[in-house]
């Protein structure tokens, strides 16, 4: 129940059954030699911010002598670094670690990041790529995500570059959430025609990468006509009228409007499971084959239920 809950985000109701487990007179003692228990009640503090709960979590686990146990102290050196601030405790547990896994190190990497001291969490990828934690330790796409993310949240702008270069040289480039948080380092910087030619050069986009790109041009002061159209059209599907009319005064303050000739197809479908409308790809009018491609795709692992409407923008 523990589990299952903390899976489904219930942070409180994961402590309260904890709390009920260790009134109980006569509680099966096995239960708490599960470490995932463990891991799942500091997962749980770490969402709602239960500092003391959590450390009252930590001492239980030593108790039980689960602390060499890699996903309980991974839990620990998350909560410790991140929602508790304290980071160099975090890393004192990070080094007396027995095993340390790729997760480990986002874990601490995370928390360096979050804490504003990247050039400690840009060291420890340093050390990652040297084997300092064995060779079988290596930096996967959550790693860069972290740290290219951290690049633009703390201005070392020439780091993101040497981690493009990483991504490109392990091909963790072609990562779509790495691709992604490429695009948002390059319109953060600027370099907004840097962050399009990867967003064109994408195999797949999802709406992140599509949100991204939009938000890189307004960043930027770059705002497309269509963009606010297609816009303005969905809200108008939707029902949302409010929304609509703010988007079209947007539109005449910017002097917005469609271009002859440039024009997009916006796919609204409904689903039966989620019983309402959503869209399902944004594709230039042009681009026949790829919107060929996004209907089988869907079709065949059947994410849609019947046609809605057809978007001409």
């Amino acid at each position: 129940m523990i589990r299952k809950h903390a899976l489904d985000g219930n942070s409180l109701t994961v402590m309260s059954l904890f709390r009920e487990m260790l009134a109980l007179p006569n509680y099966n003692t096995t239960l708490l030699d599960d470490p995932f228990i463990y891991a799942s009640l500091v997962k749980a503090c770490n969402k709602v911010r239960a500092i003391r709960e959590g450390k009252s979590v930590h001492c239980h686990v030593t108790r039980r002598h689960l602390d060499c146990n890699v996903y309980v102290l991974n839990s620990l050196v998350y909560f410790y670094s991140n929602s508790a601030g304290l980071v160099a405790y975090a890393r004192e547990m990070f080094d007396r670690m027995p095993e340390r896994t790729v997760v480990t190190v986002n874990c601490m990497v995370s928390g360096y990041v979050n804490s504003g001291v990247f050039d400690a969490g840009l060291g420890l990828f340093v050390q990652v790529l040297r084997g300092c934690f064995g060779w079988s330790v290596k930096p996967n796409c959550v790693t860069l995500v972290i740290l290219i993310s951290g690049c633009v949240e703390c201005g070392w702008y020439r780091a993101g570059g040497v981690l493009h270069c990483y991504c490109c040289k392990t091909r963790l480039d072609l990562n779509k959430e790495v691709r992604n948080v490429l695009i948002d380092f390059y319109a953060n910087i600027g370099c907004v025609d840097d962050s399009a030619t990867m967003f064109n050069h994408m195999p797949e986009k999802d709406l992140v990468s599509w949100n991204t790109m939009m938000a890189g041009y307004f960043k930027n002061n770059d705002y497309r006509k269509d963009d606010h159209v297609i816009l303005s059209n969905i809200l108008a599907e939707a029902g949302k009228w409010d929304d609509v009319l703010r988007q079209r005064n947007l539109m005449i303050v910017q002097d917005a409007s469609k271009v002859a000739g440039k024009s997009s197809h916006v796919q609204l479908w409904y689903h039966e499971a989620h019983g309402h409308d959503f869209v399902l790809a944004y594709v230039p009018r042009f681009q026949r084959f790829l919107r060929r491609q996004v209907l089988l795709s869907h079709f065949d692992r059947g994410l849609i239920h019947v046609a809605g409407t057809i978007l001409h923008l």
